[in-house]
């Protein structure tokens, strides 16, 4: 099945630039709060720890962070916090604007309560291609990611989300072709990552999750020919992938969604794949699981396992209930 190329960070020509910003940050009722100097610009924002446990927040393509840093209230290149530790939460709100916030992996990498971050635009006027990148994160409790509007990239890696058994992490990336990529990571309980706002949007999505254990993995891509891959990971409950939100109402085949999922190497309960109207296609390998549901919608849709080299089904599956698609082998056959 063609795919489209994915053509992350595009903007229409309508779309207005705008210069880079200057950031604030500082620390409230012992949270770290990130925000804008000046709304509607871009800030680009980088947070790690020092070696000797305090947190810098780092100014990056001509940002620069105001704050009170020592003893003067100003602009700074980079300004370090001492003293956040678990029981404080990390708070960015960046808004319009194509923004960037890395949270690296340095020594040891960051541990605080919660995590909320707020890079999304509303005002579809201004360019809204935001970056997130969060490695090595811990949070006692959950990360919650949003970036609005435009095409945005949300990665999340090396990094452990809440510490019982109810906290979540959260990415939702609005309209726009977003790209999505989840690795390494421990989720307490669910991995919930939801690509679109409307469903009169038809953006072709990405979503890449590998190495990640979770209680639940749940993504809702919304309209358009969008790509999920999910490997290598551990679920306690379900993986559900819905690709294509409620287009069975069209009597259209040219709007149709095409869709394209690959699961491989996972230990889950029950997996299910929506993949609504259009021609979509599923690759299968090395996945255990109790029951298996795939719904195509109207289309040409194909469902491929992975034959391994005895000739059997590489997939340790109960059931399979693969509704009207054509189940496939490809592999050692």
């Amino acid at each position: 099945m063609s795919k489209k190329s994915k053509k992350l960070g595009m903007q229409m020509l309508e779309e207005k630039a705008m210069m880079a910003g200057d950031a604030t940050a500082a620390v409230v009722d012992g949270n770290l709060e990130i925000g804008e100097l000046t709304a509607g610009q871009d800030q680009h924002v980088q947070v790690y720890k020092l070696s000797n446990g305090g947190i810098r927040v780092q100014g990056l393509y001509g940002t620069q962070i105001y704050g009170n840093y020592k003893g003067g209230e100003g602009l700074y290149n980079s300004i370090t916090f001492y003293g956040i530790n678990a029981n404080d939460d990390l708070l960015v709100n960046l808004g319009n604007g194509s923004d960037t916030l890395n949270v690296l992996n340095y020594n040891g990498g960051i541990t605080v309560d919660d995590a909320v971050i707020n890079v999304g635009g509303t005002d579809s006027s201004i360019k809204d291609h935001d970056r997130v990148s969060i490695s090595g994160l811990t949070t006692r409790d959950e990360l919650h990611i949003d970036t609005g509007i435009h095409n945005d990239q949300v990665t999340v890696s090396g990094s452990t989300i809440g510490n019982g058994s109810w906290e979540d992490l959260e990415i939702r990336t609005g309209s726009g072709a977003d790209y999505v990529s989840v690795t390494t990571t421990t989720v307490a309980d669910d991995l919930y990552v939801r690509t679109y706002d409307s469903v009169a949007e038809n953006d072709d999505d990405e979503l890449n999750v590998d190495s990640v254990t979770a209680d639940d993995i749940r993504a809702y891509m919304g309209n358009g020919d969008d790509e999920a891959r999910v490997q290598w990971s551990t679920v306690q409950d379900d993986i559900y992938l819905d690709m294509g939100y409620h287009r069975d109402e069209s009597s259209d085949p040219a709007a149709y969604d095409d869709d394209y999922a690959y699961l491989g190497f996972n230990d889950v309960d029950d997996i299910t794949i929506k993949g609504r109207d259009g021609n979509d296609e599923v690759r299968f390998a090395y996945n255990e699981a109790d029951d298996v549901n795939f719904d195509g919608g109207d289309g040409f849709d194909e469902f491929f396992r992975w034959i391994a080299s005895n000739g059997q089904d590489s997939n340790d599956v109960d059931d399979y209930d693969l509704d009207s698609a054509f189940d496939r082998v490809y592999g050692y056959v």
